[in-house]
């Protein structure tokens, strides 16, 4: 981007990397390096300018001023040495085009604070004048405008845009005369909106704050070609919901336009010429009308509000916390709130509950009796404080009790001495143990049943889908069978046709070898006459070697053809033979 001074054509900057070891560790300094091309008769040539040494860098990003002048490079690395980012390290080094300036701007001398960190957010040159922006620091991160005097070969500090703010974007439109910092990516997308100040001096350099807003989980964001408004994007992949186009209007940071969609993977504006009078550039007093506007607005609401430290909805009462006033009784607890502990559910138990079913048939007996002794023993009346009546009334009702119990000995004794009384004794009178007991059999062997019922009822599913899957591929099968047999069908159809054609061919070639050689016989020739007529033995062996060539051609034999023309020449041979001795008898008689 320089103007042709004699032989000079441009110039052209080369970033090296550093050299490193198998260990990744920095063995050798990264360099940014500026050629000159110049042309001469020789063709064009490169000539070393400007050499400037990095500590460390493994990519670089390269960014010359509108006039050529000086080059930023912005090296990065992917892990940082110092271990202070996670997102691996950064330096910043100004050059000027004639090497006689370099400097490292991540030092902090000059007049450049670096308090916030040597984190570089981002950073961009002014598309008109030698002016640059720097995002730097750990977020949130300081906004600083600097200033590049080509004539003093020095680098200032003009004003600080931003103290602390999350932005990590920046956007020249392309008259130079407004600016967008904003915070796009994993940031909220708080945005700024500058304007360039002129009072009287255009070389003055001094941004004001116009507008501002807020774009929510932007991806993409370019100026509109007026320099006037400014598009935002939601695009996927990057963000699969949301998706959608906003325009804004950089004077008043209000939202003009927008338009949502399902899926949206790119949004541009129709490039216009730079040789372009369409839109014009913005005037001071537009700027400073809505630097003051933004004022008022700022002074009606009562300023920026102070950030202050986070708080629980339940905690944002006046005074002490609301949440030790309930536990001091002082303030009553919300009726529905849901963490206050609800009272136990006691399961009430039946009274005459069956056993489970994982439990025996003599466990119920066994309870009963305990259950029975607890009670005795808590209600405090010994036996003797018993009258004889109540005495005897409990031997009755304890023996009762005992005699309903089953008694194994005695089962077994009464099976032995009759089994048949016993068996029907079972039968008639079943226990109400062992009715539960088949009860539950019962069930289980129900429960069986619909289980076997239902493994049947799959395997015959099974069944069916192997045979279906059987029928699919038997009939793929025959499928592929008539293919190929349709296939076969027609290769033979063709090598048939070939044949024939082949035949004719050779029927045609031998047709016309025939008439040329008819032909050649019928024309007058310079020898001496030949005799009325041919021999008889001549004639039928000229006739058999045509037979053989025109079979021999037939049945398709490589080099018939040749056959046949040896055979001609042969004949033609024995013909003149012929005419020879002809000539020489009737020479001798005469």
């Amino acid at each position: 981007p320089v103007r042709s001074k004699g032989g000079l054509k441009g110039r052209l900057c080369v970033f090296k990397p550093d050299v490193r070891d198998d260990l990744q560790r920095v063995v050798g300094p990264a360099e940014v390096v500026i050629y000159e091309l110049t042309s001469d008769g020789d063709g064009l040539q490169a000539q070393d300018r400007a050499r400037s040494s990095v500590a460390s860098g493994q990519v670089a990003e390269l960014m010359w001023n509108s006039t050529g002048s000086a080059l930023i490079a912005h090296c990065q690395t992917e892990v940082d040495e110092s271990g202070q980012s996670y997102y691996g390290g950064s330096k910043l080094v100004l050059l000027s085009s004639d090497g006689e300036y370099h400097k490292d701007l991540m030092e902090g001398e000059d007049g450049i604070p670096l308090t916030s960190g040597t984190a570089v957010q981002a950073v961009a040159w002014s598309p008109t004048r030698d002016e640059f922006i720097l995002i730097h620091g750990f977020q949130p991160s300081q906004a600083s405008l600097f200033a590049w005097d080509e004539h003093a070969k020095k680098v200032t500090l003009v004003k600080v845009l931003l103290e602390k703010a999350h932005r990590n974007t920046i956007r020249f439109n392309h008259f130079g005369s407004l600016v967008c910092l904003a915070g796009f990516g994993n940031l909220a997308g708080q945005v700024d909106f500058f304007g360039r100040a002129e009072e009287g001096d255009d070389e003055k350099c001094d941004f004001v704050r116009i507008s501002n807003c807020v774009a929510n989980c932007t991806v993409s964001a370019e100026w509109a070609p007026d320099g006037r408004h400014f598009l935002t994007s939601v695009l996927a992949p990057r963000m699969r919901v949301d998706n959608g186009a906003f325009i804004w209007h950089a004077l008043t940071g209000t939202k003009v336009a927008g338009r949502d969609f399902e899926e949206l993977l790119d949004a541009q504006w129709r490039p216009e010429p730079l040789e372009s009078l369409t839109f014009l550039d913005l005037g001071a007093d537009e700027i400073e009308l809505a630097s003051k506007d933004l004022a008022n607005t700022a002074s009606t609401t009562g300023g920026t509000e102070k950030k202050q430290a986070y708080r629980p909805p339940k905690a944002r009462g006046e005074g002490s916390s609301t949440v030790a006033a309930m536990m001091r009784g002082e303030v009553a607890a919300p009726e529905e709130d849901r963490r206050r502990r609800q009272p136990r559910r006691v399961k009430e138990e039946e009274p005459n509950a069956s056993p489970r079913r994982d439990e025996p048939p003599w466990a119920h007996a066994q309870q009963e009796r305990e259950r029975s002794q607890r009670e005795q023993a808590a209600s405090g009346l010994p036996d003797a404080a018993l009258s004889p009546a109540e005495r005897a009334l409990q031997a009755q009702a304890k023996q009762q009790f005992q005699q309903q119990q089953p008694n194994p000995r005695q089962d077994r004794e009464r099976s032995i001495r009759d089994p048949a009384a016993s068996l029907e004794g079972e039968r008639g009178a079943p226990s109400p143990d062992r009715a539960a007991k088949q009860q539950q059999q019962q069930q289980q062997q129900a429960y069986s049943e619909r289980e076997r019922q239902w493994l049947q009822a799959q395997v015959r599913a099974q069944e069916q889908q192997a045979q279906l899957a059987h029928q699919q591929q038997q009939a793929q099968r025959e499928q592929q069978q008539r293919e190929q047999q349709q296939r076969e069908q027609l290769l033979q159809q063709q090598q048939q046709r070939a044949a024939q054609q082949r035949e004719a061919r050779s029927m045609a070639l031998h047709t016309q070898m025939l008439r040329e050689q008819y032909e050649q016989q019928q024309a007058p020739s310079s020898r001496p006459p030949p005799p009325s007529e041919v021999p008889p033995s001549q004639q039928a062996n000229a006739i058999q070697v045509a037979e053989a060539a025109r079979l021999a051609a037939a049945a398709g034999y490589p080099g018939s053809p040749q056959r046949v023309l040896t055979a001609q020449q042969q004949q033609q041979q024995a013909q003149q033979a012929a005419y020879g001795r002809q000539a020489a008898a009737m020479a001798g008689q005469q």
